[in-house]
């Protein structure tokens, strides 16, 4: 049989609204594993998180961190981007924007820099001001949770296609599973996207199934349907 591998988002996704992973979902994804599939957790959030997320729930085999900027597909850590510009980038941000507050994450981030997600009219305004300062090099994500500044060549996309190259699995055996704006590069390379009913709109119209429930909830229906080998 084929190698199949599930692309899996994590706040949003499969968390309550609060954030919180239920034990549900990681029984969810065991599961997954039990019917032959390989799980990638691919997440804004810091690889060391996701690491630690491993040793003690064993819900990955391998990771995608600071959206797209890390991976791990044998154990050991790959950067596929630096922080250096990152950094230079950021300064010029806060002197732009002081009320930005930073992401207590940032002391473990390896390729990018977070700050807690302010009001939407700040985000629009700093989506506005990297847009006219494209010299910077680095765009902003919102994951709904917290935005992170990335260099621009940078997404989820580009990690999953070296990940699959590295594995040789075929990319009609590739799945994802997300919600906000930082899932829309890997729905645009995998096979089968899947959006939850609480994704933005530009995911749910690139995804080939939308579910009924949202956060976790949408996810355990998922799992349903590939139980039932509906998708």
């Amino acid at each position: 049989m084929e190698q199949k591998i599930i692309f899996l988002d994590l706040d949003g996704t499969i968390t309550d609204e609060a954030g919180r992973l239920p034990f549900e979902s990681v029984k969810g994804i065991h599961k997954l594993i039990e019917l032959g599939f390989k799980i990638c957790i691919a997440s804004a959030n810091s690889y060391c998180i996701i690491r630690t997320l491993r040793r003690y729930f064993a819900i990955t085999d391998y990771i995608i961190a600071e959206n797209g900027g890390v991976i791990d597909y044998d154990g050991n850590i790959h950067l596929l981007t630096n922080r250096e510009n990152i950094l230079k980038a950021v300064n010029i941000i806060k002197l732009n924007f002081p009320n930005l507050k930073d992401s207590w994450t940032n002391s473990m981030r390896l390729t990018d820099y977070a700050f807690m997600r302010p009001e939407k009219k700040v985000i629009e305004d700093l989506k506005n001001f990297l847009d006219e300062n494209k010299n910077l090099g680095v765009k902003i994500y919102d994951s709904g949770y917290s935005l992170q500044v990335i260099n621009s060549d940078v997404d989820k996309s580009n990690a999953i296609l070296k990940i699959i190259n590295e594995l040789k699995i075929s990319i009609k055996n590739t799945y994802a599973i997300g919600d906000s704006e930082t899932d829309l590069g890997m729905f645009k390379v995998v096979n089968f996207p899947i959006a939850l009913n609480n994704s933005i709109d530009e995911l749910k119209k690139l995804s080939k199934f939308v579910t009924k429930e949202s956060y976790y909830r949408g996810f355990l229906e998922i799992i349903e349907l590939i139980e039932k080998d509906i998708l």
